[in-house]
């Protein structure tokens, strides 16, 4: 007996779903339900995936513009000494600033 056969046998019966095995039944076939619903979910995003992949062309992005010679500011001799001073107190005396470089 398949479980549509057994919901229309309740159905028709004058009892219904009531009681635990009524329950059971129901929870079961919503738990069958959710289940299939989740196995389309899942490879219905595959096929999406695979299409979107194998069709669907990647964007090109362009190369960051590295700033030319001309454009490169260098750091005025105050704020050098500050970051130079900055470097020297949080790193106790250990570390060095070698070049100073605008991003």
């Amino acid at each position: 007996m398949n479980s549509l056969s057994i919901l229309a046998s309740a159905a028709a019966n004058s009892e219904g779903f009531e009681g635990l095995s009524g329950a059971l039944l129901l929870m079961a076939i919503g738990m069958f339900t959710v289940f299939i619903v989740l196995l389309l979910v899942i490879y219905v995003g595959k096929c999406l995936i695979l299409f979107v992949n194998k069709f669907v062309p990647e964007e090109v992005k362009e190369a960051p513009k590295t700033a030319s010679f001309a454009s490169v500011q260098a750091v005025d001799a105050v704020t050098a000494d500050i970051i130079a001073k900055a470097v020297n107190t949080l790193t106790g005396g250990k570390g060095k600033v070698e070049s100073i470089k605008k991003i």
